[in-house]
């Protein structure tokens, strides 16, 4: 179980590699998370600054290891779906290309 609490945040990697682990993940609604995250599934998005909701998340899975292996499951099938590693690199090697071109330009 991952847990990010930010209540600000970019995209923030660190609960996809939770999830590429194999992790579930309690976040805030914060900066990309909802978009990482699908509720209930992969794990559980709470409201920014909102204690009392983290807390019960995190023990609603704590107290049940069947569904926190589940989301767990499903958040590193999830990340390999829609994150592969294939399509990532060759994203990174795209802008390495283009910084390189405009670099032979100018």
């Amino acid at each position: 179980l991952y847990v990010a609490p930010p209540r600000n945040e970019g995209f923030g990697l660190t609960p996809l590699e939770a999830m590429a682990s194999g992790a579930a993940v309690v976040a805030s609604d914060a900066g990309a998370f909802a978009d990482m995250i699908i509720e209930g599934e992969t794990g559980r998005i709470v409201p920014v600054g909102d204690e009392k909701a983290l807390a019960a998340a995190v023990e609603a899975y704590l107290a049940d290891p069947d569904a926190l292996a589940r989301a767990g499951a499903s958040a590193l099938a999830h990340v390999r779906a829609k994150f592969p590693l294939a399509r990532e690199a060759a994203e990174i090697q795209r802008v390495y290309e283009r910084l390189w071109s405009a670099a032979d330009r100018g």
